[in-house]
């Protein structure tokens, strides 16, 4: 052995200074490597504290099957993580009775040292196993109920057999009411295509699986979650089972949906934006995508524009600027580049180009507005000609705001926490004239116009904002000119009713996305409506 084992015998009548020879079962483990330590049975008690034996041999002798049972039942709970083996020649139901009350095997008298010893280290051997086993199932339980996560255990049949707190509330079943369920009855009939996973997990023609789809909850709701389910044994039960955990997908997909919304928001102000827009890589500088507006500026068709160096729209090499795309990044939102560009024909245009930094395709980019700010030259009497259209019908950039609602120049306070969708807004009004200053928060505004608070005609604000009722940006604004109006746009309806209700009255509102027309034409309308905020 690679190790001494201590074995505690406990005898009825023998003292500590008697031979090992003197006890039966004592005697058959003389010769034995096992190290032997004989205690009269009274003296258990005023040793049961300090003594810490690695296997108690229990010699019983010929008691009498109640006395037998009774002082195993006492050693069994004196020392309950150390095997007892009992010695004796007691049998039929008193030997039941024995190992029912704690004691790990019974050797008979017929027995040899070798076969004694033998059944000693057994029994060692299965108290560890059953301890590694017991502390293995208390971790368990104890990560199974602590888990954030729904957990569930179901038979090879498909039905419940437990599951932990956050399954029950994931899906609002009660320990009392799942068992009555079957992992077919949770499923929405929809994905009950997928339902052949669990079988072929069940029959063991595979380990694992992993699937998305809908559950039904006991309050008869939709919900997605994410399974990851395996095979196990359950030794208690002595069958196989099915463990499988349960990942809320709620907040993954609303999420998506705006993440999705966003971008929808983002393609609508792009495509529709009568100015020339443009996205574009800023370390080549290639172009990556262009609206309508820009393809009638320049006379070039889509598939022509895309991953063109954007220095070919410069109208020659000497107006090109050597640190173009360093320009770009530096200037992002703050002041334009004047430049010479020329259409595909080769007409020149002077135009003023503003940059906003911007995430496309999972990539940084640049999103670019160019303003044309070619002069236009008539004869005296002569009529500007309508504008001009695309093959699509919409109206160019350049002459977009001939045809605006907004009747009159105002000054515009502009509130998104969305840079890109503010920088486009931003151009929006700023194309026909308006006066724009634009913030991330209303707390950011309330330090940066307080020497403007008269200035403003309208506040338009995403009603999102977390701070556009808190901050009393629109009191302040207000006491300066009582005749300020109030402009709400949102994705989301209930969010300007949210912050209607916070703000108090009902100002107009424009739901995202829109187009600059749409946005103009709610301006006007805003600022045309008596009491509108």
């Amino acid at each position: 052995m690679a190790k001494e084992v201590q074995v505690l015998v406990v005898e009825d009548g023998v003292g500590e200074e008697a031979a090992p020879q003197t006890s039966a079962a004592a005697a058959l483990l003389a010769d034995s490597d096992l190290r032997l330590r004989i205690l009269p049975f009274p003296e258990v008690e005023a040793v049961r504290r300090t003594l810490r034996p690695e296997l108690v041999l229990l010699d019983l002798g010929d008691l009498p099957g109640d006395e037998a049972v009774r002082r195993t039942a006492l050693l069994s709970r004196t020392w309950p993580r150390v095997p007892l083996v009992t010695y004796g020649s007691q049998r039929g139901t008193d030997l039941l009775a024995i190992l029912a009350a704690g004691a790990a095997d019974h050797v008979t008298p017929h027995a040899d040292g070798d076969e004694m010893r033998a059944r000693l280290l057994a029994a060692q051997e299965r108290k560890l196993t059953e301890w590694e086993l017991r502390r293995g199932y208390a971790r368990f339980q104890n990560l199974f109920r602590a888990a954030d996560v729904g957990i569930a255990l179901a038979n090879a049949q498909g039905h419940f057999l437990e599951a932990n707190p956050a399954f029950y509330e994931l899906l609002g079943y009660t320990p009392e009411t799942l068992p009555l369920c079957s992992v077919e009855d949770l499923t929405h009939p929809e994905d009950r295509r997928f339902l052949h996973l669990f079988w072929e997990l069940a029959a063991a023609r595979r380990d694992h699986y992993e699937v998305r789809k809908r559950y039904l909850r006991a309050d008869g709701r939709v919900i997605w979650l994410e399974v990851h389910a395996s095979r196990i044994q359950d030794a208690s039960a002595g069958e196989r089972c099915l463990i499988a955990e349960f990942h809320d997908l709620t907040p993954y997909l609303r999420t998506r949906e705006a993440l999705d919304e966003t971008r929808e928001q983002y393609r609508i102000l792009f495509e529709r934006n009568p100015v020339p827009t443009l996205v574009v890589d800023p370390g080549p500088s290639l172009i990556l995508a262009a609206n309508q507006a820009t393809l009638d500026t320049y006379g070039y068709r889509l598939r022509d524009m895309l991953d063109m160096p954007l220095r070919r729209l410069w109208y020659s090499d000497e107006d090109l600027p050597a640190d173009l795309g360093i320009r770009l990044q530096n200037d992002t939102a703050k002041r334009p580049i004047r430049a010479r560009h020329r259409r595909q024909d080769g007409t020149p245009l002077e135009v003023e180009v503003h940059s906003a930094e911007l995430e496309y395709d999972h990539r940084p980019a640049l999103l670019l507005l160019v303003r044309n700010v070619t002069p236009s030259l008539h004869l005296p009497g002569e009529q500007a000609a309508p504008p001009a259209r695309s093959a699509a019908g919409a109206v160019t950039a350049s002459d977009a705001a001939s045809e605006t609602p907004a009747a009159r120049s105002v000054s515009i306070l502009l509130l998104d926490d969305d840079d890109a969708v503010r920088f486009l807004m931003r151009e929006m009004l700023s194309t026909v004239g308006h006066r724009v200053m634009d913030f991330a928060s209303a707390g950011a505004a309330r330090q940066g116009v307080a020497e403007h608070a008269a200035d403003f005609d309208l506040v338009i604000a995403d009603a999102t904002l977390e701070d556009l009722a808190s901050s009393a940006l629109l009191d302040f604004l207000r006491a300066a000119n009582p005749d300020l109006r109030l402009l709400l746009v949102s994705g989301y309806l209930d969010d300007i009713l949210a912050t209607r209700g916070a703000l108090g009255g009902e100002p107009p509102f424009l739901s995202k996305p829109f187009s600059a027309e749409e946005l103009l034409s709610k301006v006007a309308e805003s600022l045309g409506t008596d009491g509108a905020g």
